[in-house]
C-alpha cells in the first residue's frame, strides 16, 4: 500500500532474531515478508541478554545463540538479493545527495547519502569532487557494489 501511495519510496527496518519466546513458526513469517521485497534496507541482529532490561528476565526462553544467529544470517542472504536487484534498478538513474565529507580511502572522492540511504547503516555514493559536508548535490548513479554507489555529476544542457 505504501509503495503504491508513494511512488519511489524507500521503506528499511531493523528485525531481531532470537527474541525470548520466538518460535519456528515466528520466524519463518518474519523471513517471508523479508522475502517478499518489502524493504529497501534491513538491519538485522540477534537478541542477547542485557541486564537492566525488560526482556532480561525472560532469557531463559530465548531461542539458543546458534540459531538465533543462523536466522539473523538467513534474513540477511535473503535481503542481498532484493538489494542487488533493487540498487541495479536504479543504475543510470539521477538522485540528490547530501556529502558527508571525503573519501579518506580515495582521494579526489567525497562521500555522500541518497535520501534512501540511513547514515552509517545502508552504504554510500562516492563521487568525484571536493564538496564541503552537508551540500547537496544533484548525481547520476553509474556503479553499484552491493549497497555502495558510484556516480557522476550530470553535465548541465
Amino acid at each position: 500500500h505504501i509503495r503504491k501511495s508513494i511512488p519511489g519510496v524507500a521503506i528499511r527496518t531493523t528485525l531481531m532474531t532470537g527474541y525470548p519466546g520466538e518460535t519456528e513458526k515466528a520466524f519463518r513469517n518474519m523471513l517471508e515478508l523479508v522475502d517478499s521485497g518489502a524493504f529497501d534496507h534491513l538491519g538485522v541482529f540477534s537478541w542477547s541478554p542485557e541486564p537492566d532490561t525488560a526482556a532480561f528476565a525472560y532469557r531463559q526462553d530465548a531461542v539458543d545463540r546458534y540459531t538465533a544467529e543462523e536466522r539473523a544470517a538467513m534474513l540477511l542472504s535473503a535481503q542481498a538479493e532484493i538489494v542487488e536487484a533493487r540498487s541495479q534498478e536504479r543504475l543510470g538513474s539521477e538522485c540528490l545527495i547530501v556529502i558527508d565529507g571525503p573519501d579518506e580511502t580515495v582521494p579526489g572522492y567525497v562521500l555522500g547519502r541518497t535520501e534512501f540511504q540511513a547514515p552509517e547503516v545502508d552504504g554510500w555514493v562516492r563521487v568525484r569532487g571536493n564538496y564541503s559536508a552537508g551540500s547537496w548535490l544533484q548525481v547520476r548513479l553509474t556503479g553499484v557494489d552491493m549497497y555502495d554507489y558510484q556516480a557522476v555529476v550530470p553535465e548541465k544542457n
